[in-house]
């Protein structure tokens, strides 16, 4: 009836992570605008919502992939 999860080896399992976040993510961010918050980042495990500015003023939001040798470069 489509109601059942069901894997085929065991060890198998399911998450909400990649829904779960995203989700919590829009919530954070249309309550934080609902308080008249102007300048924010949400951040929940890369599920990134974002609004205004970094420092409340005119600096931009930057946003980068660090290089994965940890070598602090980011391309």
């Amino acid at each position: 009836n489509g109601a059942d999860l069901r894997f085929d080896s065991t060890g198998m399992v399911a998450t909400l992570d990649g829904v779960a976040k995203g989700y919590i993510a829009d919530r954070a961010a249309e309550t934080l605008r609902r308080e008249g918050v102007e300048h924010f980042m949400v951040d929940a495990g890369g599920d990134i919502r974002v609004q205004g500015s970094s420092n409340g003023l005119e600096r931009p939001w930057h946003v980068a992939i660090e290089d994965p040798d940890k070598q602090g470069a980011y391309p």
